[in-house]
């Protein structure tokens, strides 16, 4: 299943001393690591007070085996070339450019795809508020009383958070990764909202041999405000014409048909006179 978007992703330039690891694979966390959270609380509009399940995985003691094997801390979240983990969902799936650095003279650009990964019933978010051990991209679950659990942020008992992965891949990786990542061709920006691992998604490669980067709106300009105003011209034409012929002087003829139908006195005795004096010139 998946949903489209179009939205800008802001160009990654990444540390020449940071090395990301791989993930060609779906990576299976214990069961364990579920629901390793740390409690902590928040005001929520200044009025009430948010309780919030942060998971925190770097201070747990578990967080050697929650996470892939050679792990490195110091990168965080991050890994290339990746899929999500088994049972997570990639969201904002979309292109952009990064600096590829060789060596300390040569340094070029190469397009790739990114994503962030969420657990199964979690959605990404932008933090507005700080809590430690968690980045400003992350994920989270709001629960309801009853324990149902839903994604909106408003009228929930309590908030469950933990750090979005962030994963990314270019074109060439593609056949190394399963389950193999959509194309995006040669699109720019957030190309798909959410993708789960697997699910079928329409070809966007295909614009790339037309020569075409987005959709061709050309003509919608042209549609919104051109056609508009063709349509307000015509119905004021159509409005000015009615008007003229309402508000117009009767014709000869009309004023004829007016005297034969009961019209005024005084044209009614001007139609007889004429037509007696027609009668004496033509006897």
């Amino acid at each position: 299943m998946s949903e489209t978007v179009s939205e800008t992703v802001a160009t990654i330039t990444p540390s020449t001393t940071a090395v990301l690891q791989a993930l060609t694979t779906p990576f299976v966390p214990p069961p364990d690591c579920a629901d390793r959270y740390i409690t902590t609380s928040f005001a929520f509009y200044t009025s009430s007070l948010l309780t919030v399940f942060a998971s925190n995985l770097a201070r747990d003691g578990l967080h050697p085996t929650c996470q892939p094997s050679g792990w490195n801390a110091g990168v965080g979240f991050e890994f290339s070339p990746a899929v999500c983990p088994n049972g997570w969902t990639a969201h904002r799936l979309g292109a952009t450019t990064v600096a590829a650095i060789e060596d300390a003279t040569t340094t070029h650009t190469k397009n790739i795809t990114t994503a962030y990964c969420c657990a199964s019933g979690f959605t990404p978010t932008a933090l507005w508020f700080h809590l430690e051990g968690l980045s400003s991209s992350a994920c989270f679950q709001t629960v309801w009383p009853t324990g149902t659990t839903t994604t909106t942020t408003s009228r929930h008992d309590s908030i469950h958070l933990h750090n979005a992965w962030h994963i990314s891949w270019a074109s060439s990786d593609i056949p190394s990764l399963s389950p193999a990542p959509p194309q995006l061709g040669c699109t720019t920006g957030v190309a798909i909202f959410s993708w789960v691992p697997g699910a079928k998604v329409d070809s966007m490669a295909d614009m790339c041999s037309r020569g075409e980067e987005h959709p061709n709106f050309d003509g919608l300009p042209f549609l919104m405000i051109g056609l508009p105003i063709i349509v307000i011209v015509i119905a004021a034409s159509c409005f000015g014409m009615c008007c003229y012929y309402s508000h117009r002087p009767p014709r000869r003829d009309e004023r004829g048909r007016a005297a034969g139908s009961g019209g005024r006195p005084d044209d009614i005795v001007l139609e007889v006179a004429r037509e007696e004096r027609k009668a004496a010139e033509n006897p």
